[in-house]
């Protein structure tokens, strides 16, 4: 009974939103928008301009990045991440440091991998063991705590799954956050392998948690968006670039939040303390989503979320409500409520 219960809700909210698609390409053929930019800069009011100012100079003794991987086996894909860092062409002024963290590997090529590869590296690396049960956000926590022990002023928190294609995109993102005014926490664009969109940025309280924008859609550099940076409400975690200092003054990620989540909270935490999100449009890495642990959906963390933020995650300020948070693709409300995620999580 409670399956047809799901499978009744789930036909229901599909046909909702199939309605409101309609309503969108409607008004959007009304108003002569086809770029889905009109759609994202319309009601993302904080998105119409992006703020650069001059690069400021960076001192070499107080600009060095941490670059945080987490993975567990899988060695060739976290080869194929570490490969494609080694491969950037970085500013002199900034100083560079792999934190690679080990959540419980037990094949030998991994380790044989690891111990090569902190021979071979153009960086210093370090590897560091985690043999407890899988908390993305410890994880990430214990490395971002040692990388400031080390003296890093900065934190790139990177998925294993990530590759960067071209040499210069990690120091255009460097650049980047140095260059917008008031950035304190920084993302990319993301596409999937076969060059369609995956991340533009994460809007908050869109279906169960959060949302990607037109995922799945063909990447158009050249569309209004891509050309100058945006601020936003959310960035995925697969790519964020902060501050130490930023890092921890919002006390890092939740570690209630082990699977899921985690980089919305933390965005809507950066949020609370007026820290300005952004997205840096036209660098752009490759996501091979869902190649290391997959989607997950625990119904306690979701309920841990809706608890903490309550209305400031469901019509969260940063994204007007003319938008409807019924549909991944951003498609017009008809004043319908918050997506009633409790009927189709079981």
């Amino acid at each position: 009974m409670v399956k047809l219960r799901i499978l009744f809700f789930r036909v229901l909210f599909k046909a909702v939103s199939w309605v409101l698609h309609l309503i969108t390409a409607i008004r959007s053929m009304r108003i002569g928008g086809s770029d889905f930019s009109d759609i994202l800069i319309e009601n993302l009011p904080i998105a119409k301009s992006g703020q650069v100012s001059p690069l400021k100079p960076l001192d070499r003794k107080n600009t060095i990045l941490g670059i945080i991987i987490p993975f567990r086996d899988k060695w060739p894909l976290t080869e194929k991440c570490l490969q494609s860092v080694e491969s950037q062409i970085v500013s002199g002024n900034v100083s560079i440091r792999i934190y690679l963290i080990d959540n419980g590997s037990v094949e030998k090529r991994t380790k044989d991998g690891c111990d090569a590869y902190q021979q071979n590296s153009k960086f210093e690396v370090a590897v560091i063991p985690d043999k407890n049960a899988f908390n993305f956000s410890a994880i990430n926590n214990k490395a971002a705590k040692i990388a400031q022990q080390d003296g890093c002023s900065h934190l790139l928190f990177l998925n294993n799954d990530i590759e960067i294609e071209s040499h210069s995109s990690l120091n255009e993102l460097i650049e980047a956050y140095f260059s917008i005014k008031n950035a304190c926490l920084l993302g990319c664009t993301l596409q999937y392998p076969n060059k369609t969109v995956q991340h533009l940025f994460a809007a908050p309280g869109f279906k169960i948690v959060a949302a990607h924008p037109f995922k799945g859609m063909p990447l158009n550099l050249k569309s209004k968006w891509h050309q100058s940076p945006r601020q936003v409400p959310a960035i995925t975690g697969a790519v964020m670039l902060t501050s130490v200092s930023n890092f921890f003054a919002v006390n890092g990620f939740d570690e209630n939040l082990p699977t899921l989540g985690q980089d919305i909270d933390l965005c809507l935490s950066f949020q609370k303390k007026t820290f300005e999100i952004w997205v840096a449009t036209s660098v752009v890495f490759t996501h091979h989503e869902g190649l290391t642990r997959g989607d997950c959906f625990d119904r306690e963390q979701i309920h841990y979320i809706y608890n903490k933020w309550g209305e400031h995650l469901v019509s969260n300020p940063v994204f007007s409500t003319r938008i409807s948070r019924w549909s991944e693709t951003p498609v017009y409300s008809l004043g319908e409520p918050a997506f009633p995620w409790t009927l189709v999580i079981p």
